[in-house]
């Protein structure tokens, strides 16, 4: 993990920009820099080519005020070196790049129930890209999740799946996302 300033980033000062406004907006802050703000860069395995970066932002505090941070996900549609895990620009595959955003606009990241999605502070659209503000989750990786962890995430991940299937348009997504899933494996 490498620490940085986002001014390294080379992001456009009108991006900056509408993040400040959002984050102030979503926080209750009066003032909020983020072209000093410190960032450092999250790892992703990134098998479908749509993340563009992920970077953990430390937001300044003022006056005492106990220190936030977000994460702020590009996503693009991107390459990828692995041919059958190609980003798709069609919406209606199960591979469409921008599937993650709009997760986020409907109604199938807000099930705080079981499977717990990060809060989206908000979006800006960029050409070709997304930008997602989103809440810094901190807690343990999945990746070091022991047997019986890995059990309950699994039986939470059932009664998720079951309650989407039941209640929104998740049952019109699965079968095209299944049968793309299975073919490219």
């Amino acid at each position: 993990m490498s620490n940085f300033q986002l001014v390294d980033l080379d992001w456009r000062d009108e991006l900056l920009s509408q993040m400040e406004d959002m984050l102030r907006h979503e926080f209750e802050l009066d003032e909020l820099d983020l072209r000093s703000a410190h960032g450092s860069t999250l790892q992703d395995q990134n098998l479908a080519g749509s993340t563009g970066e992920i970077v953990r932002i430390a937001l300044n505090s003022k006056g005492g005020a106990p220190e936030r941070s977000i994460v702020v996900k590009r996503v693009t549609l991107g390459q990828t070196n692995n041919s059958r895990w190609q980003t798709s620009a069609n919406p209606s595959s199960a591979y469409y790049w921008a599937r993650e955003v709009d997760n986020y606009q409907s109604e199938l990241f807000r099930d705080r129930e079981t499977i717990r999605a990060a809060k989206c502070y908000g979006f800006i659209q960029e050409a070709g890209d997304f930008v997602l503000l989103l809440e810094d989750l901190k807690g343990q990786p999945g990746k070091s999740f022991s047997v019986p962890q890995l059990a309950q995430a699994a039986a939470h991940l059932g009664h998720w799946q079951r309650h989407q299937w039941e209640t929104t348009k998740f049952a019109e997504r699965m079968p095209v996302f299944l049968s793309e899933y299975i073919n490219r494996r």
